[in-house]
């Protein structure tokens, strides 16, 4: 499961340009051989975690789509207008300022569960979360992404601005010789910032191993969670799942996922596009018991389609 959220300069849609192509190429993660051989014997020593293989090869793939998204804007933007800048320059005798448009980009969160750990690969500000409930029904939040790949985070600050990038008071990162800011200090394309060596695509890596205490996980852009916690998103996606039965787990997880891109939107300080996954993580949880119970198959996963702000 994954979440691209695409950004771009207003009334621009290179954000859900680079989304789409993002979401298509990460739809191929789990069919390329490497990937499912890994996975399908995986030899980690510990059963709750992956192999640092698997690690390694997630990580390339997130790296090598990026080299690609770079190759394909130095071919149709950046080589020609160094090469006009130079005839400009040549003509008037002068320098010319130039700097690289910023075409757009994309978040990326993508989640993988086995049966013995969930593992989240992600860059940029969407984040994810597991539902984990205590035998007494308490549900506690369990962060997949630690932090958010911003310039308000401090360790990413440090290491944007070692690069010789401008973190602003307002949590905007400049780059000279690029326009515009980014409020993300990760992500898939923005070659203009990337190509300059700011901007990073390498991926954080986050393992939790599984419980049978999970019962399910959200992913969502920063639209969800700019305005709702993630305890309070627990809450409201619970509403709709607590004892719906297996039978009523589909009509479920959508209503979940509507209530909390209502929620999110009502408490929103800005307009901001709200992209919101629910996918359950043990359907024989008690947590989804109903006093009917019910065998029919359905799937467990509700999401909204790829945006772009």
């Amino acid at each position: 499961l994954a979440v691209f959220d695409g950004h771009s300069p207003a009334g621009q849609t290179g954000g859900a340009e680079e989304a789409e192509l993002a979401a298509a190429h990460f739809g191929g993660l789990l069919q390329g051989k490497a990937i499912m051989a890994l996975l399908a014997g995986d030899a980690s020593a510990d059963p709750g975690a992956p192999s640092a293989q698997l690690g390694t090869a997630i990580t390339s793939f997130f790296v090598d789509y990026q080299r690609e998204r770079e190759a394909a804007y130095d071919e149709h933007i950046r080589v020609p207008l160094l090469a006009e800048k130079a005839r400009l320059e040549a003509e008037i005798n002068d320098t010319v300022q130039l700097e690289l448009p910023l075409e757009g980009g994309t978040t990326a969160t993508a989640v993988l569960s086995t049966p013995d750990y969930t593992l989240c690969a992600f860059v940029g500000d969407s984040e994810a979360i597991i539902a984990r409930f205590s035998d007494d029904g308490v549900a506690t939040a369990v962060p997949l992404t630690p932090r958010r790949h911003q310039p308000s985070d401090e360790a990413e600050a440090a290491r944007v601005q070692q690069q010789r990038g401008t973190v602003l008071s307002g949590g905007v990162l400049y780059v000279s010789g690029a326009q515009g800011g980014l409020r993300v200090t990760r992500s898939l394309g923005d070659c203009a910032f990337h190509g300059i060596g700011i901007l990073s695509a390498e991926p954080e890596i986050h393992v939790l191993p599984r419980t049978p205490a999970d019962a399910f996980l959200i992913i969502g852009s920063d639209g969800l969670w700019e305005g709702v916690c993630f305890d309070r998103a627990i809450e409201v996606a619970s509403c709709s799942l607590r004892g719906c039965g297996k039978g009523g787990l589909k009509a479920a997880l959508v209503e979940a996922r509507q209530a909390l891109f209502l929620e999110a939107s009502e408490r929103q300080s800005h307009v901001d596009d709200v992209v919101v996954v629910i996918a359950v993580l043990n359907a024989e949880h008690p947590f989804y018991r109903s006093s009917t119970s019910t065998t029919a198959s359905t799937s467990t996963t509700a999401s909204t389609s790829t945006t772009a702000s």
